[in-house]
């Protein structure tokens, strides 16, 4: 999430700029091919995404692992559609793959006409030969054209999108920010636990204006069972709260936990205690904060519902802490009675929204090649070849093994369910990500960079140690369709007639 862009844009501290693929083409690019000003000024950058390496590029222009550009698409040759990705410095970005193309799309002011774009995802690699390194780098572009109508389709701007992968990092959601607030679309509100205490709850206290009214909301959160209190206050899945804690009995330090309406807070862990920050204007002093993290519990029923409440004080100085204001967040975690936790810690954000997840799975597919050695093979398998007389034989083929056109590799599958995918994705270990596919016994063409890879090299190893049972991550037939946000760099996903995709 570009919270550095939100920051140069002069937004409060908190404010993330994530856009979902809609609203980064209905809202940003569509009124920049049209001509119109955006609604914040540098929230998206120009600069040509090929004038450095992905790190240089974002330093240049102030950003640290985010950034998004507008840049014109460059043809390869000069002629035909193919783009060039070969960036000025060294390097190049590769693993071309349409993960979204959708038609449909409103155009702003344009009489009810109706736009079609596409999106694709590329990850970047250093170079290859003798001294250099070969497999993903970890960053990842993502590109998105407006495809229809033929107006607006002849414009060689495109939208990028360039990020340091988060495969494998903690994935936070946030809280839509309401367009109440005046915001326009595609930002979150996701602030660290310091920012949370800095800019929001210590403001609140001292009696200081917050940095954007009405983002957190004044209401006791346990007037109600948590989804009963956000929708009661028009919000979703997430929102932030400011109310007086409640003892629970006339001594002692103990809080209040239980709900009108039944259930209760249980399993109130400290996450964070005693931490300090120092905040202009108390002449120097210094202010410690505490965080505790508590679930919600049905009365007489087991197991958690996945709500999460964090609540967050002031500990010292003492003239501060003597306010019995708390600021709380109140979320659904995304588990819940249909999947039930084991006994884990609830400092620990129990799970990631759809979005975030689909992200983690986009990572996992595009940044694969990172986990395997550069210089060594990293299988070789024994699979069906069928020749271009449809003759099939057993044979080894070894990881680095160059192929022909006129090979196909036997690789039929099914019973893929991409959201079972996605709830499991986090706990596998990256050494055996290759049990991901295996073949049975329908041929899918093989270009020759997909054979290559280090990921088609696991997929390879995978089909012959699991003897043709596994999940499937391709159906043969035509057409096809692929649920997901985006396919990996080294090809996994072949390419096929008819098929098309499914965006997140």
């Amino acid at each position: 999430m570009a919270a550095a862009a939100a920051c140069a844009a002069g937004l409060p501290p908190g404010i993330l700029f994530a856009p979902e693929d809609e609203v980064a083409v209905g809202h940003y690019l569509l009124p920049r091919l049209l001509g119109w000003q955006l609604p914040i000024d540098g929230l998206i950058l120009n600069d040509d995404p090929l004038s450095a390496p992905p790190q240089e590029l974002l330093e240049r222009n102030g950003r640290k692992e985010e950034a998004f550009f507008f840049a014109e698409g460059q043809a390869r040759c000069g002629k035909g559609t193919r783009q060039k990705r070969t960036c000025a410095g060294g390097g190049w970005w590769e693993g071309q793959k349409t993960s979204a193309e959708r038609d449909k799309l409103r155009i702003p002011g344009g009489g009810g006409k109706e736009a079609a774009w596409r999106k694709k995802a590329l990850n970047f690699h250093c170079g290859g030969g003798a001294g250099g390194k070969k497999g993903s780098t970890g960053w990842v572009m993502h590109e998105y054209s407006v495809t229809a109508p033929e107006d607006l389709a002849r414009s060689p701007l495109r939208l990028y999108h360039i990020r340091l992968s988060s495969f494998g990092r903690k994935q936070i959601g946030g809280m839509e920010v309401p367009r109440a607030l005046g915001l326009p679309p595609g930002f979150l509100f996701a602030p660290e636990d310091g920012d949370v205490v800095a800019h929001y709850l210590l403001r609140r206290i001292l009696g200081q204006p917050l940095p954007l009214d009405g983002l957190i909301l004044d209401d006791d959160p346990l007037s109600a069972r948590p989804w009963e209190l956000l929708e009661r206050n028009g919000c979703k899945d997430d929102a932030f709260f400011f109310a007086f804690g409640q003892a629970k009995s006339s001594k002692g330090s103990r809080q209040k936990r239980t709900c009108a309406g039944g259930g209760f807070w249980n399993g109130e862990r400290t996450c964070a205690d005693g931490k300090k920050l120092r905040v202009p204007g108390l002449g120097g002093a210094e202010v410690a904060w505490r965080k505790k993290s508590l679930s919600f519990q049905e009365d007489g029923e087991k197991g958690s519902t996945g709500w999460v409440m964090h609540e967050y004080a002031i500990t010292a100085p003492d003239h501060l802490a003597d306010s019995q204001l708390r600021l709380y967040r109140i979320r659904f975690s995304g588990h819940g009675k249909k999947r039930k936790r084991g006994d884990e810690d609830p400092c620990i954000d129990e799970a990631a929204p759809t979005a975030a997840r689909r992200r983690v799975a986009e990572d996992a597919l595009l940044d694969i090649s990172t986990s395997q050695p550069s210089t060594q093979p990293i299988c070789s398998s024994s699979m069906v070849i069928t020749d271009a007389d449809q003759h099939t034989t057993p044979g080894t083929v070894p990881a680095n093994q160059d192929f022909t056109s006129g090979i196909a590799v036997d690789t039929s599958w099914d019973n893929f369910d991409i959201d079972e995918l996605l709830r499991s994705i986090a706990d596998w270990p990256s050494t055996d990500l290759c049990v991901l596919a295996a073949g049975t016994d329908q041929g899918a063409h093989l270009d020759a960079d997909a054979a290559s890879s280090s990921f088609f090299s696991q997929t390879v190893a995978a089909a012959s140690q699991y003897n043709g049972v596994g999940i499937g991550l391709l159906t043969p037939s035509a057409p096809a369709l692929y649920h997901g946000c985006m396919e990996p760099a080294d090809s996994f996903f072949f390419t096929m007639p008819n098929q098309s995709y499914a965006a997140c």
